[in-house]
């Protein structure tokens, strides 16, 4: 099992990067667990961008309720 280094970037509405935190994750399963985990925990983003070097791998957005 190999691990890769991917960085997760949390965004405000406006995709402005308030917060970037480097996670080590063994597929893409993880990686996107790990997204939904830290968008919950982050509650001033909107949304988490993952890359690993220059290729961005998912984004996950916050469900918005319907107005």
């Amino acid at each position: 099992m190999s691990l890769a280094n991917y960085r997760f970037y949390c965004l405000k509405r406006d995709d402005h990067i308030t917060n970037v935190q480097v996670v080590a994750c063994e597929n893409s399963q993880a990686v996107e667990r790990t997204a939904r985990e830290l968008l919950n925990r982050e509650i001033a983003a909107e949304a988490i961008e993952v890359w690993e070097r220059d290729h961005r791998i998912c984004r996950v957005e916050r469900i918005k309720a319907a107005s």
